[in-house]
C-alpha cells in the first residue's frame, strides 16, 4: 500500500502526521543555523610573540628568524610570511588547502614549545593561532555622545558590552577606539641616583609585588576549596607605598623615587562616525548558530541599552550583515 492509497483509506492519520511536520518545523527551523557563506577552514597559521619596549631590529633578530627557522622544517608549509614591529612579532604560516590543520597546529605548538627556551628574557610565551572566518563580526554599533572619548569607552566596556554578552548566541564583542587606562611611574633619575638604586629594581619590585598564586586546596563536607593568594595591586597608594630596599636599615618606597599616577594611553585606536570621534562596538555570533536571529535580539534590545546611557550619549547600529541573509532567504 502506497502513500497515495493510505492517504485515501486513512486521512485523519495523515492530517495529524503533516500537523506535526508542520509544528516540529515551526520549532527547530528559527534554530537552524543560517549564515550567507558556507563556513572555510582558512589553511592559516599564526604565531604571535610579544616583547614589550623592544624595537623591531631586535626582536627580527633575536626572536622572529629564531621561530622562523624552527617552524620552516614543519613538512606541508606553502609560505612563510613575517613582520616584526615594536613590542611584537607575528609570523604567518600557508599551508595547502588539503592540509589537516589540526595536525598542522598541533605540530607549529609543539615547534614552538621547544624554541621557548631559546627566546630572550623578557620574551612573551609564542602563541598559535588559528583563523576562524565565523568569528568575523554580524554587526557593528556606534557610540557617540557629549562625554570625552575615554568617558565613552568606558561606559561601553562597562555597560553595554556586558549588556549584549549577556545575550543568546552571542560569541564575542569587541570594543574599538579610544585609549585604555594605564599606570604611570614616572621615575626621578636623581632620587635613584642618590639612593644607589636602579630602574631594574623598581621593575623587580612591582612585579614581585603584583601577582596570584594557587595555596593548595582543602576539603569540607565533600567539596574541594581552592585556596587563592591574591597579591594584585588595589589602588595607587599601594604601588606607591611598595617597598624596593632595606639597605642601611632604612626602607625605600616607590613613592620615595617615583610619582604615580594614572592617566589614559597616548597610543590608540581613533574612530570617526561622520566625522566626530566615536567608538565602534563589533558583534560576533557563535559557530553555527543563527546569525540573523542574534541581530533580531541586539536590535530588540537597542532601546533598552540608549535608556541606560547618560543624557547625550546614544547607541547605534552602523551596519548590519545579517540583512543579506535576510533578503536572501525571504527569496
Amino acid at each position: 500500500m502506497d502513500i497515495s492509497e493510505l492517504s485515501v483509506r486513512r486521512p485523519v492519520l495523515m492530517v495529524m502526521v503533516y500537523v506535526l511536520i508542520c509544528v516540529v518545523a515551526a520549532v527547530f527551523i528559527p534554530k537552524l543555523g543560517i549564515a550567507l557563506t558556507p563556513n572555510v577552514e582558512f589553511p592559516m597559521l599564526a604565531v604571535m610573540t610579544t616583547y614589550s619596549n623592544v624595537g623591531p631590529e631586535e626582536i627580527d633578530t633575536n626572536v622572529t628568524k629564531v621561530i622562523t627557522n624552527q617552524l620552516s622544517r614543519i613538512q606541508g608549509i606553502k609560505n612563510i610570511t613575517s613582520t616584526s614591529s615594536a613590542g611584537r612579532s607575528q609570523i604567518q604560516l600557508e599551508f595547502a588547502y588539503n592540509s589537516d590543520l589540526d595536525k598542522a597546529s598541533r605540530d607549529v605548538e609543539s615547534a614552538v614549545s621547544r624554541i621557548s627556551g631559546w627566546l630572550p628574557d623578557g620574551c612573551g610565551t609564542p602563541t598559535v593561532i588559528k583563523f576562524d572566518a565565523s568569528m568575523m563580526p554580524i554587526m557593528r554599533l556606534s557610540v557617540e555622545g557629549d562625554l570625552p572619548i575615554n568617558e565613552l569607552k568606558t561606559l561601553a566596556e562597562d555597560k553595554v558590552s556586558p549588556f549584549l554578552e549577556r545575550l543568546e548566541d552571542v560569541a564575542n564583542v569587541d570594543v574599538q577606539g579610544g585609549a585604555a587606562k594605564e599606570i604611570r611611574v614616572d621615575v626621578s633619575v636623581n632620587r635613584l641616583e642618590a639612593y644607589g638604586l636602579t630602574l631594574s629594581s623598581i621593575a623587580q619590585a612591582l612585579a614581585a609585588r603584583n601577582y596570584q598564586l594557587s595555596s593548595g586546596e582543602i576539603t569540607q563536607n565533600g567539596i574541594d576549596y581552592e585556596i587563592i593568594t591574591s597579591e594584585y595591586y588595589q589602588n595607587l597608594d599601594e604601588i606607591r607605598q611598595t617597598i624596593i630596599s632595606t639597605a642601611q636599615g632604612s626602607i625605600i618606597r616607590v613613592d620615595d623615587v617615583a610619582t604615580v599616577y594614572e592617566q589614559y594611553a597616548t597610543r590608540g585606536r581613533e574612530v570617526y562616525i561622520n566625522g566626530t570621534p566615536g567608538l565602534y562596538i563589533s558583534i560576533s555570533n557563535e559557530s553555527g548558530s543563527n546569525a540573523s536571529m542574534v541581530s533580531k535580539r541586539v536590535h530588540a534590545v537597542l532601546d533598552e541599552i540608549n535608556k541606560a546611557m547618560p543624557t547625550g550619549v546614544k547607541v547605534e547600529i552602523v551596519s548590519d550583515n545579517t540583512t543579506m541573509i535576510d533578503s536572501t532567504m525571504n527569496q
